[in-house]
């Protein structure tokens, strides 16, 4: 599980994309999405096809997108894909 948490300047490109490959799961929240979607040079037009796209491209298993204490997550594979939402108290 790669939970990518991006922090002032202590990342780079190729460190999150070997990242991603290594990994199974992926976890981020919604602030660093259109970020690591820039980064890996792939469109991003919303959460669940950024999501989708993140699977494919690093043969990832489960990718979820965090929303704060919000809501929960986009949660699923390539191949499919759901938004869970919960309130948190």
């Amino acid at each position: 599980m790669f939970d990518v948490n991006l922090r002032q300047s202590y990342y780079s490109k190729e460190i999150l994309a070997e990242s991603m490959r290594l990994a199974d799961i992926v976890k981020l929240n919604d602030e660093e999405l259109p970020r690591i979607m820039s980064l890996a040079g792939l469109h991003r037009k919303d959460e669940l096809s950024s999501a989708q796209r993140l699977a494919g491209t690093y043969d990832l298993k489960l990718v979820c997108i965090t929303r704060g204490g919000r809501e929960v997550c986009s949660l699923g594979t390539a191949h499919s894909m759901s938004i869970l939402d919960s309130e948190f108290a």
